[in-house]
Order: C-alpha cells, then structure tokens, then sequence
C-alpha cells in the first residue's frame, strides 16, 4: 500500500480593490495589499508577499515525496545532524525525527538531513528500542495470563483492590 499525499490547491489570482482608498493588488496568501511600483501603479507580476509564498511553498511541497525533502537539505545546508558531514545532494537521506510509526508528524519540522551511516545506525536503534518495548509489553500480558488473570492493565487491577 503507497502512501497518498494530499494535494495543495493552487490559490487563485485576486483582482486588485481598494485598500484605504488606494486600488491595490491583495497577496494570494494572506490577502493583505501587495506593495505599489515606485511610480504607484499596481505591480502585476507581483502576487505573494515573500514571506507568504515561503510558507505557501513549503505547506505544497511537504506533501510532495521530493519536493519536501529536497527543503530539508536546502534548509540544513547538506550537512548531517548525526555526524556534521557535508553530504553531496543524492548521498543523503531525509529521517523523521520522531518516526511516524511512533506519532511523528509529516511535518518539515520533523525532517533532518542524515548521512546514509548515521541514517542506518538510528534506524536500527529505533528498531531494537521498538522491539524492547513490543517484547516487555508481550511479557508483561502474558505473565498475567500466566497467574490466570485478564490481561489488564496494572492501573485496572489496582483500582479493583478498594
């Protein structure tokens, strides 16, 4: 089963209107006016604030499998946050922070730039972390399967015991 990934609409161009009484051009993000040329007509190639297509860009492109991580790497510079070796854009990997299958978010936040050792060597500690965790869990039901009791949990049997 591939993982879907949602779709950004592209947000429609915004025909210009009065701002404090001055005909002007509304940004597609935040629709706030967009500043005039210097001779105070209205700039028609122009149609984010900067820092609005910024955050638009990278609310599209997380959602896209190469668009997203290759933010990552610009973002980190190429180095690794393992190690701190520069990588050679194609020689990296793109790692969540907090794995999904723990609850991470697909979130840029979430996303650092690993060399491939670095990137192999934390995968395989999540691994056997999330094995412990699965073998301690499995131990711990069926040793109360073992006593003949439910498998419960130990918050349940101690509020029983009033």
């Amino acid at each position: 089963m591939g993982v879907s990934y949602r779709k950004i609409e592209p947000l429609p161009l915004k025909m210009p209107r009065e701002f404090d009484g001055v005909l002007m051009r509304p940004c597609r993000w935040c629709d706030k006016p967009l500043p005039l040329k210097k001779d105070g007509t209205i700039n028609w190639s122009r149609q984010w604030h900067l820092e609005c297509a910024d955050t638009y860009l990278a609310a599209r492109d997380i959602h896209h499998p190469t668009m997203g991580t290759s933010g990552v790497f610009r973002r980190d510079h190429g180095v690794c946050a393992g190690c701190g070796v520069t990588t050679a854009p194609g020689t990296w990997h793109a790692d969540h922070i907090v794995p999904l299958i723990d609850g991470g978010a697909r979130t840029l936040d979430n996303l650092q730039t690993l060399c491939a050792p670095c990137h192999k060597a934390k995968t395989k500690r999540e691994a056997t972390e999330r094995a412990g965790r699965r073998r301690a869990a499995k131990e711990a039901s069926s040793g109360q399967l073992a006593l003949g009791l439910p498998a419960v949990s130990v918050h349940a049997l101690e509020e029983t015991k009033c």
